[in-house]
């Protein structure tokens, strides 16, 4: 999945750029005293997310097939990724929060997330079921005591 920098407008036809032929022109960003540095990236997929929003690439390519749903490298990037809505980071440019095909990888590091979890944790699939279970008051009980 390809990602540009939201500075880059793209004619018709245009083919995208490899980030090591070209870097974008940052667009200005003051600093956010209040904003943390981005994180130290644990792997391929959280480098290219903060070569984005550093400027430092214009598009990266993504392949999360293999990468591990459970490892620091997604869980890095989606936390990164929801960083954006909070403080952000010093640096970036806040319209990164609501590109669209950042927020649309986001949503595919969360497929690959949430896709493992319901694989290798049991049960959850009837939530109604999981809820009667948890809400049965105790039989033998005397009540909570007040009135």
């Amino acid at each position: 999945m390809e990602i540009p920098h939201p500075d880059v407008r793209r004619a018709p036809g245009h083919r995208p750029l490899s980030a090591s032929r070209h870097r974008p022109t940052p667009a200005p960003v003051t600093a956010n005293t209040g904003a943390p540095p981005l994180p130290q990236p644990r792997g391929e997929l959280s480098a290219g997310i903060c070569a984005l929003l550093s400027g430092t690439a214009c598009h990266v390519d993504f392949d999360t097939a293999t990468t591990d749903p459970y490892g620091e490298d997604l869980q890095l990037a989606l936390h990164v990724c929801y960083e954006l809505h909070y403080r952000g980071f010093d640096s970036v440019d806040p319209r990164w929060e609501w590109d669209p095909k950042l927020l649309r990888m986001r949503a595919h590091l969360e497929d690959r997330f949430l896709a493992a979890m319901r694989r290798d944790v049991p049960g959850g699939d009837d939530l109604d079921g999981e809820l009667d279970e948890l809400l049965v008051e105790p039989v033998e009980g005397a009540g909570s005591g007040t009135s």
